[in-house]
């Protein structure tokens, strides 16, 4: 190649698509720089645009309840925060965005009965009023002082009564409801009077406070003295009666039947045979009888007095009508008594005493007068007669029972009704707004005005005390004054809040571009509602043209004012170096410095592709434009693409479409009667060995093909020749039986001639691989008489059983072998064998194919003679095999592996070790070594070491072991691989059984890489004893297993 190729044309069409977007965009910083700003388009979302008083232009104001500049930010005004008292007494203020709200205090309402309020409407919060108490049955309340929120009142039982169960205070709450009593009062019950000796009670069965009970001694018995009543008292106990009664003794016939009201009579018709007896509750005093013989006697007859006399309102009472018996006189429930002895006596001449109770009806008179309040009532004055009462006009109540009932004393109930004189309280606060007034009484006038900075804007100015208690509603609505917008400065903007009330300031800066001229920068709202004049004057800045820099083009609007912007772009074929490549006007009026300069494009050396191989040296020109060509590199071809790369005005070597494709051979051919020894591997160089099979030979020197350059491999002249051993030789006194052909393998049969027999050797001649037959070394003698001995009996080979037999050598013997196997390791397992077996051997052997790791019983018989002998024999175990194992294809953080637990097919699988091995020299390892050992113990010149162990019973069926996790089996560390090294993973089985062990081992080679991927894997089982040598070559893996079967080449 001379000089550097052409240019493609798309590179000078890429150039002057990137002018031409360079000249757009210099229009259109001139465009946006030339065309006035649109100030609305930069209001704040919560602000409106509207024009300025002196018609100069527009100007953004933030919405009725936020502050700011209108442009940059509108905040909320925390009306809660100005003030305190802007909702007035007991009320909690709600801050909102734009507006507030107001709430009432626990124990106050609003007046509006709204929850949420504003306080410009005059809604203010009164206190909470439960009004009248609650009535309890048969309890009274004192007078409340207060009824209004959290207020308490104590009730008491009524006289007559007592308290039995429940509270006995009511609690205002908040809902303007009395919470409780639950007092339960009930009336006071003494029971029947107690008994006083030989006395009789003389009661109305009345039980209730004040009931009496009367006492009179019985009959034979008379009071000498005390108090004959007693009194159900508070305590609901009758009062002790002191009557004392005393019995007669020595009485007289005579005073007898007078005093008890027996009269003598003269004239009867029957004589009186038996005695008369008074009543039982009389003394037993028999009568006096006369002679049973004549003809009149002395008898008694009983008097009666009647029924008591009838007293106007009052009840009468009596238990008899004998005499000596008392009438008991009450008053009936509406009268009362008004003088006059209350009994009357049963007389001995059968009539009753006069009795002078004096009933008269009860009248409470006019129902007593209650402070503030007034009357309603029937004029009803007798017992039961209820009076209401009222508060007078002015006066509302606070509590207490509002009516009275005419009692059994002929009293009037008391009345707790309290009216106080009815307050409205100080009137509602009105936002901008002070109150006068000199009474909170019922008609009294509250006038509001507005206070200074504000303006009345309409309304009622005032507001009337009402019956109720609270005061009507007051429209008076002054606004606040408002200058309205600050006056507008040129070239500056104004620093305020954004109140626009009375004694607001508002400060001016000069905008970005421009200076202070001008003396005073403030203006103030006035009374007048006016904003003061301002005398300060913003005047433009400006800078000069700016300087150009080499291998660039500036990209300038012409605009010299702060802030305008000029831009450098470096000429094509160059770039730019550095952090700033435009300059701005400053504040000072001086353009601002760049950082950097135009440097020329300078791909540098091209880049390395895989598989492909750039056809450049030092002197190709790197600058832009310049293009180098590419070709695959060996063992690759071409597949397509482009084969040249460009250097771009970015800097960067263009990517080459360019594709090659490796080399592929595909599969190696097959060669007659010849095994193809190869490692999958078919790119440029890859050998494949070809093998004679078993029974062949080959006279070719060259055993291998290569993969060639153009795609194929490598002819080759290698041919398999058939052994043939000829015709099989004979044996002395015997004769071939049988043969099956001359070639490798094949087999020629002897017998011992008639009047032979067989002392021994083997019977058979093979064909070896040699081309020779391996003679057999059969014995044949002459025959003699003998008696067959069984004894010896052992196993060999694992599967054969074998004795001695002292026997007629002229005959041959039949044995009868019975053969039971069993293993104490896997239950359920049972080997049976029974078989007759003829031999003419002194030594005879049997292969039974016998389970390895088995313990079997054995009796053998010669049927010639009945002779039998028993052996107990064991088999080793064998090699455990090989589990079954998947290995990862994916990439995985950490390599992997799963295994399959294996049965207990040749023995008692007894551990499964992880035996990792660096592979960064070669290395020696036997299956059967029993001193690798733990991460932390072993060699560093060995490097190998056990990183995992698991007994077999505590395996699962399937196990999942990812090498290099940090995790401690037992005393063995799984320890993190260095990803710079080669690794053998070995997966060990070990079987032991009577002292024997037996193991197999698989092998996992793990080559170099960027990461835990299996670049070339071999799996390679071996069982115990086997040595594997392990050999880097060219930073990969490769296992190879040398033996008599597989030589190395």
């Amino acid at each position: 190649m001379n000089g550097v190729p052409e240019l493609p044309r798309s590179a000078g069409a890429a150039t002057a698509v990137l002018l031409l977007l360079a000249s757009l965009q210099v229009q259109k910083v001139q465009m946006l720089i030339t065309t006035p700003p649109d100030i609305c388009a930069t209001c704040h979302e919560n602000a409106t645009c509207s024009e300025k008083e002196d018609g100069s232009g527009k100007i953004c104001i933030c919405m009725y309840g936020l502050i700011g500049n209108g442009r940059t930010y509108c905040q909320d005004k925390d009306e809660c925060k100005i003030s305190s008292l802007i909702c007035g007494e007991h009320t909690v203020c709600h801050n909102t965005y734009g507006s507030f709200y107001c709430t009432c205090l626990d124990g106050y309402r609003p007046s509006s009965n709204t929850e949420l309020f504003i306080p410009n409407d005059g809604t203010h919060c009164e206190a909470v009023d439960c009004g009248m108490l609650p009535i309890v049955k048969d309890a009274v309340a004192p007078v409340a002082s207060t009824t209004t929120y959290k207020s308490a009142v104590r009730y008491t039982c009524q006289k007559g009564t007592v308290w039995k169960s429940g509270n006995n205070t009511a609690i205002c709450m908040a809902t303007g409801m009395w919470g409780g009593p639950t007092l339960v009062c009930k009336e006071i019950d003494c029971g029947r009077p107690p008994a006083v000796a030989h006395a009789t009670i003389v009661w109305t069965n009345g039980s209730r406070l004040g009931s009496v009970a009367h006492y009179q001694c019985n009959p034979g018995y008379h009071s000498v003295g005390g108090r004959n009543y007693s009194m159900c008292g508070l305590h609901g106990l009758w009062e002790e009666a002191s009557l004392s009664c005393n019995g007669e003794s020595n009485i007289s016939l005579t005073k007898w039947q007078y005093q008890y009201g027996y009269l003598p009579v003269w004239s009867l018709a029957l004589s009186c045979l038996y005695p008369r007896r008074p009543p039982k509750q009389e003394p037993e005093i028999t009568c006096v009888k006369a002679s049973l013989f004549t003809q009149t006697a002395t008898c008694f007859v009983e008097m009666d007095c009647g029924p008591p006399a009838v007293h106007p309102g009052a009840t009468a009472w009596w238990n008899s009508t004998r005499p000596g018996s008392l009438a008991i006189y009450q008053c009936m429930r509406g009268h009362y008594e008004a003088g006059g002895k209350n009994f009357s006596t049963c007389l001995t001449n059968g009539s009753w005493d006069n009795a002078s109770l004096l009933c008269k009806e009860i009248d409470c008179g006019p129902p007593p007068s209650v402070l503030h309040a007034s009357v309603v009532w029937t004029n009803g004055s007798r017992l039961d007669s209820v009076a209401h009462y009222q508060c007078s006009f002015g006066y509302h109540s606070i509590g207490g029972r509002a009516y009275s009932k005419c009692g059994m004393r002929g009293i009037w109930d008391e009345v707790s009704l309290s009216c106080n004189e009815t307050n409205c309280g100080p009137p509602a606060v009105h936002p901008g707004t002070t109150t006068w007034w000199n009474n909170t009484r019922p008609g009294s006038v509250a006038i509001y005005q507005c206070i200074r900075g504000h303006s009345v804007v309409g309304g009622k100015n005032f507001s009337t005390c009402l019956t109720n208690g609270s005061w009507d509603n007051a429209s008076l609505l002054c606004k606040e004054m408002d200058c309205g917008p600050p006056p507008v400065v040129s070239h500056a903007s104004a620093i305020w809040d954004g109140s626009t009330r009375l004694g607001s300031v508002v400060f001016y800066e000069c905008k970005e571009g421009f200076r202070h001229v001008g003396e005073r920068n403030f203006t103030v709202c006035t009374v007048d509602g006016d904003w003061e004049n301002i005398s300060l004057v913003c005047e433009e800045i400006y800078c000069k043209v700016p300087h150009l820099i080499q291998n660039a083009n500036l990209l300038w609007d012409g605009s010299r004012h702060p802030g305008s912007l000029a831009s450098y772009q470096c000429k094509e074929g160059f770039y730019f170096k550095g952090s700033k490549n435009f300059s701005i006007c400053n504040l000072r009026g001086i353009w601002d410095s760049i950082s950097g300069e135009c440097k020329e494009i300078d791909c540098g050396p091209p880049p390395s592709l895989p598989n492909i191989t750039p056809l450049w040296n030092d002197t190709l020109d790197l600058r832009y434009g310049a293009v180098v060509y590419y070709r695959c590199t060996e063992g690759f071809y071409h597949a397509g693409g482009d084969n040249f790369s460009m250097c771009a005005a970015n800097g960067l070597w263009q990517m080459t479409s360019l594709l090659c494709k490796e080399i592929n051979c595909g599969k190696p051919a097959s060669i007659p009667h010849a095994t193809v020894l190869w490692n999958q591997a078919s790119q440029l160089g890859s050998k494949v060995y070809y093998k004679c099979q078993d029974g062949f030979f080959t006279h070719s020197k060259n055993n291998y093909s290569m993969c060639a350059a153009d795609g194929k491999w490598g002819q080759l002249n290698f041919t398999c020749i058939e052994i043939d051993c000829g015709i099989a030789p004979s044996l002395a006194n015997a004769a071939m039986t049988a043969s099956n052909g001359t070639v490798l393998g094949s087999v020629a049969h002897y017998q011992c001639n008639e009047g032979f027999i067989n002392m021994g050797g083997t019977n058979v001649s093979i064909c070896t691989g040699q081309g020779k037959w391996l003679l057999a070394t059969l014995i044949c003698d002459g025959i003699k008489e003998a008696s067959p001995v069984i004894s010896d009996l052992v196993i060999f080979d694992e599967k054969c059983i074998k004795w001695n037999a002292q026997r007629d050598r002229r005959a041959n013997e039949t044995y009868k072998l019975h053969l039971k196997g069993l293993r104490v390791y896997q239950e359920g397992f049972l080997e049976e064998i029974v078989t007759n077996f003829t031999s003419s051997e002194d030594s005879p052997e049997l292969c039974l194919n016998l389970h390895p790791g088995t313990n079997y019983s054995l009796h053998i018989t010669a049927l010639s003679t009945g002779i039998s002998t028993q052996a107990f024999l064991s088999t080793e175990i064998g090699d455990p095999g090989v589990p079954e194992i998947v290995f990862p294809i994916a990439e995985d953080p950490l390599p992997s592996f799963t295994f399959r637990k294996m049965a207990d097919i040749n023995g008692p699988i007894s551990l499964y070790q992880v035996i990792v091995a660096s592979q960064d020299r070669s290395l020696d390892f036997d299956c059967g070594s029993h001193n690798i050992p733990n991460f932390y113990s072993q060699d560093e010149n060995e490097q190998i070491y056990l990183a995992a162990e698991f007994h077999a019973e505590d395996l699962s069926e399937e196990v999942v072991f990812l090498i290099g996790d940090r995790r401690f089996f037992g005393e063995y560390y799984n320890a993190p691989l260095d990803k710079s090294r080669a690794y053998v993973i070995i997966l060990r089985v070990i079987s032991e059984w009577k002292q024997v062990q037996k193991q197999s081992c698989v092998f996992w080679v793990q080559t170099k890489g960027p990461s835990y991927t299996t670049q070339h894997i071999t799996i390679l089982a071996v069982g115990s004893g086997v040595l594997v040598a392990f050999f880097v070559f060219l930073g990969n893996s490769f296992v190879w297993y040398c033996g008599k079967k597989y030589p190395c080449g």
